[in-house]
Protein backbone atom coordinates (compact mmCIF):
# COMPACT_ATOMS: atom_id res chain seq x y z
CA UNK A 1 0.00 0.00 0.00
CA UNK A 2 1.27 3.53 -1.51
CA UNK A 3 2.33 5.89 1.24
CA UNK A 4 -0.67 8.38 0.10
CA UNK A 5 -3.56 5.21 0.48
CA UNK A 6 -2.11 4.61 3.96
CA UNK A 7 -2.43 8.64 4.54
CA UNK A 8 -6.30 8.42 3.22
CA UNK A 9 -7.30 5.63 5.17
CA UNK A 10 -5.64 7.12 7.95
CA UNK A 11 -8.10 10.57 7.45
CA UNK A 12 -11.05 8.37 6.76
CA UNK A 13 -10.58 6.41 10.66
CA UNK A 14 -10.27 9.42 12.15
CA UNK A 15 -13.54 11.15 10.51
CA UNK A 16 -15.53 7.92 10.93
CA UNK A 17 -13.97 8.40 15.29
CA UNK A 18 -14.93 12.01 15.07
CA UNK A 19 -18.69 11.44 13.66
CA UNK A 20 -19.36 8.10 15.90
CA UNK A 21 -17.64 9.23 18.54
CA UNK A 22 -16.71 12.56 19.46
CA UNK A 23 -20.11 14.04 17.57
CA UNK A 24 -22.42 12.61 20.07
CA UNK A 25 -20.21 13.14 23.35
CA UNK A 26 -20.25 17.01 22.08
CA UNK A 27 -24.26 16.99 21.74
CA UNK A 28 -24.64 15.07 24.83
CA UNK A 29 -22.71 17.92 26.86
CA UNK A 30 -23.96 21.29 24.77
CA UNK A 31 -27.49 19.10 25.37
CA UNK A 32 -26.68 18.88 29.00
CA UNK A 33 -25.91 22.55 29.34
CA UNK A 34 -28.79 23.86 27.86
CA UNK A 35 -31.14 21.81 29.85
CA UNK A 36 -29.37 23.06 32.57
CA UNK A 37 -29.99 26.71 31.66
CA UNK A 38 -33.05 26.03 31.05
CA UNK A 39 -34.31 24.79 34.04
CA UNK A 40 -32.24 27.80 35.98
CA UNK A 41 -34.81 29.86 33.57
CA UNK A 42 -37.67 28.52 34.71
CA UNK A 43 -37.34 29.93 38.30
CA UNK A 44 -36.86 33.47 37.01
CA UNK A 45 -40.81 33.72 35.66
CA UNK A 46 -41.36 37.30 34.99
CA UNK A 47 -38.40 38.16 33.40
CA UNK A 48 -39.02 35.34 30.78
CA UNK A 49 -43.34 36.88 31.02
CA UNK A 50 -41.68 40.21 30.07
CA UNK A 51 -39.92 38.54 27.12
CA UNK A 52 -42.70 37.08 25.96
CA UNK A 53 -44.78 40.43 25.96
CA UNK A 54 -41.84 42.23 23.88
CA UNK A 55 -42.12 39.10 21.45
CA UNK A 56 -45.72 39.20 21.04
CA UNK A 57 -45.67 42.86 20.60
CA UNK A 58 -43.35 43.21 18.14
CA UNK A 59 -44.81 39.83 16.29
CA UNK A 60 -48.27 41.19 16.06
CA UNK A 61 -47.55 45.52 16.28
CA UNK A 62 -49.40 45.82 19.70
CA UNK A 63 -48.70 46.01 23.16
CA UNK A 64 -49.13 42.52 24.55
CA UNK A 65 -49.45 42.07 28.02
CA UNK A 66 -49.18 38.90 29.89
CA UNK A 67 -51.38 39.43 33.03
CA UNK A 68 -49.90 35.91 34.81
CA UNK A 69 -47.82 32.92 33.60
CA UNK A 70 -49.07 29.77 35.71
CA UNK A 71 -46.35 27.91 34.35
CA UNK A 72 -43.44 27.79 32.10
CA UNK A 73 -41.36 24.83 31.62
CA UNK A 74 -39.38 23.79 28.92
CA UNK A 75 -37.70 20.10 30.00
CA UNK A 76 -38.33 17.42 29.32
CA UNK A 77 -41.87 18.53 28.36
CA UNK A 78 -42.44 22.37 27.11
CA UNK A 79 -44.96 24.09 29.31
CA UNK A 80 -46.67 27.61 28.69
CA UNK A 81 -49.74 27.99 30.90
CA UNK A 82 -51.04 32.03 30.30
CA UNK A 83 -53.99 33.68 31.94
CA UNK A 84 -55.28 37.49 30.82
CA UNK A 85 -53.31 37.91 27.76
CA UNK A 86 -54.44 41.16 26.01
CA UNK A 87 -53.08 42.92 22.55
CA UNK A 88 -53.73 46.60 22.84
CA UNK A 89 -53.85 48.55 19.18
CA UNK A 90 -50.75 50.01 18.65
CA UNK A 91 -52.44 53.60 17.66
CA UNK A 92 -54.96 53.75 20.54
CA UNK A 93 -53.47 51.59 23.68
CA UNK A 94 -57.38 52.08 25.08
CA UNK A 95 -58.41 49.60 22.46
CA UNK A 96 -57.83 46.21 22.76
CA UNK A 97 -57.56 44.06 19.31
CA UNK A 98 -57.22 40.30 20.64
CA UNK A 99 -57.44 39.01 24.34
CA UNK A 100 -57.45 35.75 25.19
CA UNK A 101 -58.71 34.60 28.74
CA UNK A 102 -56.75 31.17 29.37
CA UNK A 103 -54.34 28.98 27.02
CA UNK A 104 -52.18 26.01 28.22
CA UNK A 105 -50.18 24.38 25.29
CA UNK A 106 -48.14 21.28 25.87
CA UNK A 107 -45.30 19.56 24.13
CA UNK A 108 -41.94 17.10 24.12
CA UNK A 109 -39.18 19.09 24.20
CA UNK A 110 -37.57 17.88 20.57
CA UNK A 111 -40.16 18.81 18.50
CA UNK A 112 -40.16 22.37 19.27
CA UNK A 113 -36.05 21.76 17.30
CA UNK A 114 -36.61 19.31 15.03
CA UNK A 115 -40.82 19.93 13.38
CA UNK A 116 -42.01 16.67 14.66
CA UNK A 117 -45.66 18.52 15.01
CA UNK A 118 -45.99 16.42 18.47
CA UNK A 119 -47.84 18.26 21.45
CA UNK A 120 -48.99 16.75 24.42
CA UNK A 121 -52.21 19.09 24.86
CA UNK A 122 -54.09 22.38 23.91
CA UNK A 123 -56.40 24.34 25.34
CA UNK A 124 -57.86 27.55 25.15
CA UNK A 125 -60.80 29.53 26.78
CA UNK A 126 -62.35 33.22 26.09
CA UNK A 127 -60.37 34.09 22.71
CA UNK A 128 -61.64 37.11 21.08
CA UNK A 129 -60.56 38.84 18.15
CA UNK A 130 -61.96 41.54 17.05
CA UNK A 131 -63.25 43.14 13.29
CA UNK A 132 -60.37 44.00 11.26
CA UNK A 133 -57.49 41.93 13.57
CA UNK A 134 -57.24 38.28 12.48
CA UNK A 135 -60.05 38.32 9.74
CA UNK A 136 -62.57 41.39 9.05
CA UNK A 137 -64.85 39.17 11.55
CA UNK A 138 -65.15 39.11 14.90
CA UNK A 139 -64.35 36.02 15.72
CA UNK A 140 -64.77 34.36 19.52
CA UNK A 141 -63.44 30.99 20.73
CA UNK A 142 -65.25 30.43 23.69
CA UNK A 143 -63.56 27.01 23.97
CA UNK A 144 -60.96 24.61 22.69
CA UNK A 145 -59.41 21.64 23.88
CA UNK A 146 -58.07 17.89 22.64
CA UNK A 147 -60.62 15.25 22.85
CA UNK A 148 -60.89 11.57 22.33
CA UNK A 149 -64.04 10.06 21.18
CA UNK A 150 -64.50 5.86 21.28
CA UNK A 151 -67.69 6.53 18.93
CA UNK A 152 -70.29 5.06 18.18
CA UNK A 153 -71.12 8.69 15.95
CA UNK A 154 -67.63 9.52 16.21
CA UNK A 155 -64.17 7.64 16.71
CA UNK A 156 -60.66 8.83 17.38
CA UNK A 157 -58.69 12.24 18.64
CA UNK A 158 -59.41 15.93 17.56
CA UNK A 159 -59.15 19.54 18.72
CA UNK A 160 -62.51 21.10 18.78
CA UNK A 161 -63.43 24.18 18.98
CA UNK A 162 -66.22 26.47 19.97
CA UNK A 163 -67.97 29.85 19.83
CA UNK A 164 -68.91 32.53 17.62
CA UNK A 165 -68.23 34.76 14.59
CA UNK A 166 -69.88 37.80 14.13
CA UNK A 167 -72.33 36.67 17.12
CA UNK A 168 -73.59 33.15 14.57
CA UNK A 169 -72.61 30.29 16.09
CA UNK A 170 -69.51 28.50 15.01
CA UNK A 171 -67.42 25.21 16.10
CA UNK A 172 -64.58 23.34 14.20
CA UNK A 173 -63.29 19.93 14.42
CA UNK A 174 -59.93 18.73 13.53
CA UNK A 175 -58.87 15.14 13.40
CA UNK A 176 -54.72 14.63 15.01
CA UNK A 177 -52.90 11.77 14.83
CA UNK A 178 -52.97 9.96 18.65
CA UNK A 179 -49.05 8.37 19.32
CA UNK A 180 -48.01 6.80 22.14
CA UNK A 181 -47.80 9.59 24.58
CA UNK A 182 -48.99 12.63 22.71
CA UNK A 183 -50.31 13.76 19.61
CA UNK A 184 -49.70 15.29 15.93
CA UNK A 185 -51.61 16.81 13.01
CA UNK A 186 -50.45 15.30 10.26
CA UNK A 187 -49.63 16.01 6.57
CA UNK A 188 -53.33 14.98 5.89
CA UNK A 189 -55.97 16.52 8.05
CA UNK A 190 -59.45 15.73 8.08
CA UNK A 191 -61.53 18.52 9.71
CA UNK A 192 -65.27 19.99 9.50
CA UNK A 193 -66.62 23.39 10.85
CA UNK A 194 -70.01 24.95 10.73
CA UNK A 195 -70.76 29.26 10.78
CA UNK A 196 -74.77 29.67 11.39
CA UNK A 197 -76.25 27.58 8.93
CA UNK A 198 -73.24 26.73 6.35
CA UNK A 199 -70.83 23.98 7.17
CA UNK A 200 -67.57 23.05 5.66
CA UNK A 201 -66.12 19.56 5.52
CA UNK A 202 -62.37 18.52 3.83
CA UNK A 203 -59.21 17.15 4.42
CA UNK A 204 -56.44 19.74 4.17
CA UNK A 205 -53.42 18.31 2.20
CA UNK A 206 -50.12 19.56 2.79
CA UNK A 207 -46.52 18.86 0.70
CA UNK A 208 -43.73 20.67 -0.01
CA UNK A 209 -45.43 23.72 -2.21
CA UNK A 210 -48.99 23.56 -1.96
CA UNK A 211 -51.82 22.82 0.83
CA UNK A 212 -55.26 22.25 -0.81
CA UNK A 213 -58.33 21.55 0.57
CA UNK A 214 -59.39 17.96 -0.76
CA UNK A 215 -62.92 17.23 -1.74
CA UNK A 216 -64.68 19.85 0.14
CA UNK A 217 -67.77 20.06 0.99
CA UNK A 218 -70.12 23.40 1.36
CA UNK A 219 -73.33 23.50 2.64
CA UNK A 220 -75.95 26.07 3.63
CA UNK A 221 -78.86 24.05 5.11
CA UNK A 222 -80.32 21.58 3.09
CA UNK A 223 -78.51 23.27 -0.41
CA UNK A 224 -75.16 21.35 -0.57
CA UNK A 225 -72.23 21.63 -3.77
CA UNK A 226 -70.61 18.73 -5.20
CA UNK A 227 -67.37 17.96 -3.54
CA UNK A 228 -64.28 19.99 -4.91
CA UNK A 229 -60.62 20.86 -4.93
CA UNK A 230 -59.38 24.46 -3.48
CA UNK A 231 -56.12 25.50 -2.79
CA UNK A 232 -55.05 27.45 0.37
CA UNK A 233 -51.61 28.24 -0.87
CA UNK A 234 -50.40 27.22 -4.59
CA UNK A 235 -46.51 27.56 -5.12
CA UNK A 236 -46.43 30.25 -1.52
CA UNK A 237 -49.05 32.14 -3.13
CA UNK A 238 -51.97 32.45 -0.79
CA UNK A 239 -55.39 31.40 -2.38
CA UNK A 240 -58.49 33.34 -1.17
CA UNK A 241 -60.77 32.13 -3.99
CA UNK A 242 -62.61 29.36 -1.33
CA UNK A 243 -65.42 28.87 1.16
CA UNK A 244 -63.28 28.62 4.30
CA UNK A 245 -61.90 31.69 3.59
CA UNK A 246 -65.23 33.36 2.73
CA UNK A 247 -66.52 32.25 6.10
CA UNK A 248 -63.90 32.64 8.11
CA UNK A 249 -62.21 36.19 6.62
CA UNK A 250 -65.11 37.96 4.45
CA UNK A 251 -66.55 41.06 5.45
CA UNK A 252 -70.18 39.34 3.90
CA UNK A 253 -71.46 35.46 4.79
CA UNK A 254 -73.89 35.82 2.13
CA UNK A 255 -71.47 36.30 -0.62
CA UNK A 256 -70.19 32.82 0.19
CA UNK A 257 -73.37 31.54 -2.07
CA UNK A 258 -72.03 31.89 -4.82
CA UNK A 259 -69.89 28.53 -3.30
CA UNK A 260 -73.03 26.79 -3.76
CA UNK A 261 -73.88 27.54 -7.10
CA UNK A 262 -70.31 26.69 -8.52
CA UNK A 263 -70.26 23.33 -10.84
Amino acid sequence: MSEEQVDKSVKRRKRLKFFLFKLPIFFMIIGAILIGALKLVERYPDPLRQGFEEYLSKSTNTNATIGQLKAIKFFPVVTVHAEDITFHNGANAALIDLEIGDIKFEAPFGSMFFGAGKFNNFEVQNFVSEKNFLSDNRIEITSGEVINEKGPDQFGSFIKLTGKINERAADMVIEIEPLTYNYRLGKTVPFSFTVGEYAVSATLQRNFKNVEFENLVFSKGEIQAKAKNYFLNQKNDYQKNNPVHCLLMGDDINKCDVYLKEE
